[in-house]
C-alpha cells in the first residue's frame, strides 16, 4: 500500500486486510471499531491514521484502543 493514493478504496482494502489477519493471528479478540483515514487538514500530507477499538474474548473481556500513525 506504500504508493497507493489515500482514498477510500484504499482505506477499504487495509480495513480489510486488517480484519483478516486479527481473525487469522490473534483469533482471542474481537474487533469492535476500526477506522482508516488521513487528516487532510495535516500538515503533514501523506499520513495514515489507523484506529482499532478491540475487545479480548478471554474471562478478562479487556478493551483496549490501539492507534498507529503512519508516514
Amino acid at each position: 500500500y506504500l504508493f497507493e493514493p489515500l482514498d477510500e478504496t484504499t482505506y477499504e482494502l487495509l480495513k480489510q486486510d486488517i480484519l483478516r489477519n486479527m481473525r487469522k493471528y490473534f483469533s482471542i479478540a474481537r474487533v469492535l471499531n476500526l477506522q482508516v483515514f488521513s487528516d487532510p487538514n495535516s500538515a503533514e500530507e501523506n499520513t495514515l491514521f489507523i484506529v482499532l477499538n478491540i475487545q479480548l474474548l478471554d474471562e478478562s473481556l479487556d478493551v483496549f484502543d490501539i492507534e498507529a500513525k503512519v508516514g
